[in-house]
């Protein structure tokens, strides 16, 4: 009988490997390179510090908390981006990354992106579908996202 449970088993691991994201040329869920999909990669590990460091501590509800051009993930001349805290209350913040958009800023939409279910956090879609960058294989570095949603919105 525990041969056939465990042939049961079967169905669940693969649609759980079918979930993961592929690799295309050592970008993880990335697109094939070709002509429209040039990337340049940078190594994203050391900025995490200074960004860190560089956010005020002091919570004061209504007020923002961010520091602006990290160099984290977008990296194209002159397209602004922020992360920070919203101070909601006293004790709650909400975090945030903006990107603005890389053409006509000024005049583009706003859109929000935000994954949902336990376990299923907006980074999967900021550095694997939709953000200006996509994380590489190695996990310490990105590249650039041709596709990015901000190519045309704020983000």
């Amino acid at each position: 009988m525990r041969p056939f449970s465990l042939l049961g088993l079967v169905p669940f691991i693969s649609l759980a490997l079918a979930g993961q994201f592929p690799e295309f040329d050592g970008v993880v869920g990335g697109v094939p390179k070709g002509p429209a999909t040039k990337t340049t990669t940078f190594a994203a590990a050391e900025p995490e510090s200074k960004v860190a460091a560089a956010i005020p501590t002091t919570i004061t509800p209504g007020k923002l908390r961010y520091v602006e051009n990290s160099g984290v993930c977008e990296t194209t001349t002159g397209v602004y981006q922020a992360s920070g805290y919203a101070d909601l209350t006293a004790k709650q913040s909400i975090w945030f990354w903006f990107f603005a958009a890389r053409k006509n800023p000024d005049t583009a939409p706003l859109a929000i992106w935000l994954n949902g279910g336990p376990g299923s956090s907006s980074m999967i879609g900021l550095f694997q579908e939709m953000g200006p960058c996509r994380m590489n294989s190695d996990k310490s570095t990105v590249s650039l996202n041709p596709y990015a949603w901000n190519e045309y919105s704020n983000m």
